[in-house]
């Protein structure tokens, strides 16, 4: 009889740990407020370049714009994966130190209208908010020039320039307020293909620094009609 009695108050603690178990696993909120949402990112990026070997420590980086138009969108149900594709205009390059004489180049700039790809993981369940991401970028640059010492502006011959610059994407970044479309991230481009025709051995190593907020709040200056409304859950 001890026997049967042993076994029922087993299988009963067994069940009812496991309709705890789901029950808890079935109300689990969600984090985000939305599947997806449009964002708009401003930033600073600190831009330099890499591979030159020996003459690395004759140039140094730049400061220059980042701004553009971003969408994500939930990958899994478990709220911890998001796609993110974004279309920015971004200024690179880099400074020579040794520019003496006012006729001297001293920046090399360029611009790229940059279309990242990016896979967002929250690797912590108490700090949801925080994530770390990665993914491809390809840049078309839009505009070449190189700056004298003295101010002077050279325009530089298309043919100096790759038209299409590839390179990958590492971020680290926070959300606020529960919206996959607000917050701040710091990101780092690594250029895998040259740039610069009469420098093949030079690649693009950029540092971002990036806020990110709703595309509603641009949207609603204009009447609310350029993107939908926030898709709460």
């Amino acid at each position: 009889m001890k026997k049967y009695l042993f076994f029922f108050l087993l299988a009963l603690c067994t069940q009812t740990s496991f309709g705890q178990n789901l029950a808890s696993t079935e109300e689990e909120p969600y984090y985000f407020d939305e599947y997806d949402g449009w964002y708009v990112k401003l930033g600073l990026n600190v831009a330099g370049v890499r591979g030159l070997g020996g003459q690395q420590n004759e140039v140094e980086r730049i400061k220059g714009f980042a701004a553009g138009l971003g969408y994500t969108r939930q990958l899994s149900s478990r709220d911890n994966l998001w796609l993110s594709v974004e279309a920015q205009v971004a200024q690179q390059g880099f400074k020579f130190k040794f520019a003496h004489l006012a006729s001297d180049p001293e920046y090399l700039r360029v611009t790229y209208f940059n279309l990242p790809v990016l896979v967002r993981y929250f690797p912590l369940q108490e700090h949801q908010y925080f994530y770390v991401g990665a993914g491809p970028q390809v840049g078309f640059r839009m505009t070449g020039q190189i700056q004298q010492r003295a101010g002077g502006t050279l325009e530089v011959q298309d043919e100096a320039f790759s038209n299409v610059d590839i390179s990958g994407v590492l971020a680290v970044g926070a959300h606020i307020k529960h919206l996959p479309s607000a917050g701040a991230e710091v990101r780092y481009q690594y250029g895998f293909s040259k740039f610069v025709n009469p420098i093949p051995e030079a690649r693009h190593s950029v540092f971002q620094v990036n806020v990110f907020f709703p595309a509603q709040v641009i949207s609603n200056l204009f009447g609310g009609a350029l993107f939908p409304p926030l898709r709460l859950r």
